[in-house]
């Protein structure tokens, strides 16, 4: 009985190990979503937005004028949220950082725009401080 118990935990480890890793990873497009779900949201669901943050989009950069919508599929969601900070208020910030607590990018989504009556208003990044490209070297495609 002892052995099995212990056996279910060390798998239980495994998994969640193997869960934190992909949400961890310093990498941030790794975090994101498959490569098959970014291309589905260019085809389907992009409209209203500019030609230029689409290539930035499929290139893995974030900038400002993307959606929170694109930003969460692209470095899937933020390790640290804030909102009203002071001299930000109405504004949103997303952090997203190392295991160590590093911050690799922060967010600022501040105005909003609408694409489409049907989506309502978004939230649209502002300000980007740290890497644009979360880590992942320019020029090499983003993970499948």
């Amino acid at each position: 009985m002892n052995r099995i118990s212990t056996v279910a935990l060390a798998a239980s480890l495994a998994v969640l190990a193997a869960c934190a890793g992909k949400n961890q990873s310093p990498l941030l497009p790794e975090r994101g979503v498959k490569g098959y779900e970014r291309e589905y949201f260019l085809k389907q669901e992009s409209y209203g937005i500019d030609q230029e943050l689409k290539q930035k989009f499929a290139s893995g950069e974030i900038s400002e004028g993307m959606t929170q919508e694109m930003v969460r599929l692209l470095w899937g969601p933020p390790d640290r949220e804030f909102d009203d900070l002071e001299g930000k208020e109405g504004q949103d910030v997303w952090e997203f950082v190392t295991r160590e607590g590093n911050i690799i990018a922060s967010v600022t989504f501040g105005k909003t725009m609408v694409r489409s009556r049907a989506i309502g208003p978004e939230k649209i990044v502002t300000e980007i401080s740290g890497d644009r490209r979360g880590g992942w070297p320019e020029g090499q495609p983003l993970p499948e």
